[in-house]
């Protein structure tokens, strides 16, 4: 199979995008974990996505094996390199 050199820019463009959204993915799932404990957000992102109105800590008490799931979804991240922009109001997933 032969790419064009001319479509290189467009397939790097696509899976950039793709590791992007699946770091959004990862934020998402980790961090609703932490808003169904009561999590209070002081992100922009995380205060717009979650409701902050009945948060009650910054340190929830979690289970062992729910605090297990945040690991694998911060070791997932890791590999991924992911890097998430605190800054803006939303996000793709």
């Amino acid at each position: 199979m032969r790419i064009s050199i001319w479509a290189l820019p467009f397939i790097l463009l696509g899976t950039c995008s793709h590791a992007n959204t699946a770091c959004d993915d990862l934020w998402l799932a980790r961090n609703t974990i932490f808003d169904i404990h009561d999590y209070c957000f002081g992100s922009t992102l995380g205060k717009s996505i979650f409701d902050n109105n009945e948060c009650t800590t910054v340190e929830p008490e979690l289970a062992p094996e729910i605090g297990d799931r945040i690991e694998q979804l911060w070791q997932r991240a890791r590999q991924l390199s992911c890097t998430t922009n605190q800054n803006r109001a939303s996000i793709s997933v």
